[in-house]
């Protein structure tokens, strides 16, 4: 009998762990128990979004813009090879005394292209004060998959609420109900390459091996976690 009861005892602290608590709320004559705790799930990163500036400099703004313009053609000339036209955005060019500039953005689902986009710049050779650098680049887990992950840590987190109100139930003679499920998820942050003043420095530490064709850039792993707050009562039986 001492060994039933020292189970019993030690599967409820172990269900409410996570600062579970019982109580009787006397003014509502119910008995209220409260608990929390989460889950999560690892998913790889299925998006990148990266930003590279385009510039040149000249005797005056004209010439800049017209060598810019060169630089910025072949780049776009070569990102649709890689890319859907519609992941491939560009911001108006603007200049000041003999520099001109154009930024040039990239968001897709092609995450295993942009190792190309970094080797296309670190083996180029632009003309003289005239060039590509990286502004970012970072992975990211896209909306669509973060809401079919959450769907499903929602429905686990459900079916582990009904779970510890069995064993409430089971424990503590029945009649406990669900009165509050409170589910809120944590954000989920990008895995981000520092910024880098050329591509040659980004692609350089990016190497495996002294040999330009091992470069490889990890979109990385992201955790979504959602946390989940219960609530069990049940109505007391007045005197």
């Amino acid at each position: 009998m001492k060994t039933k009861r020292l189970f019993v005892s030690l599967a409820v602290l172990l269900i409410f762990a996570n600062s579970a608590a019982a109580k009787d709320i006397a003014q509502n004559r119910y008995s209220t128990i409260s608990t929390s705790f989460y889950l999560s799930k690892t998913v790889n990163s299925d998006k990148v979004k990266a930003d590279f500036k385009v510039y040149a400099e000249g005797d005056n703004y004209n010439m800049a813009l017209r060598r810019l313009t060169k630089i910025n053609n072949n780049f776009l000339f070569f990102l649709k090879k890689l890319f859907p036209k519609q992941d491939i955005k560009t911001r108006n060019a603007y200049g000041y005394s003999k520099t001109a500039v154009i930024f040039v953005s990239i968001d897709s689902k092609k995450i295993d292209k942009i190792t190309s986009v970094l080797k296309y710049i670190a083996n180029k050779d632009f003309q003289y004060k005239t060039g590509i650098k990286p502004i970012n680049i970072r992975f990211i887990v896209s909306d669509r998959l973060k809401q079919a992950v959450k769907a499903v840590l929602f429905k686990k987190a459900l079916n582990k609420a009904k779970m510890k109100l069995i064993v409430v139930n089971k424990i503590l003679g029945g009649g406990y109900l669900i009165s509050n499920l409170q589910v809120g998820f944590s954000p989920v942050y990008p895995v981000s390459y520092a910024l880098a003043n050329s591509a040659k420095t980004l692609y350089r530490a990016g190497q495996t091996r002294y040999n330009n064709q091992n470069m490889q850039l990890s979109p990385g792993t992201a955790k979504i976690k959602v946390n989940i707050e219960l609530q069990m009562s049940k109505k007391m039986q007045e005197k």
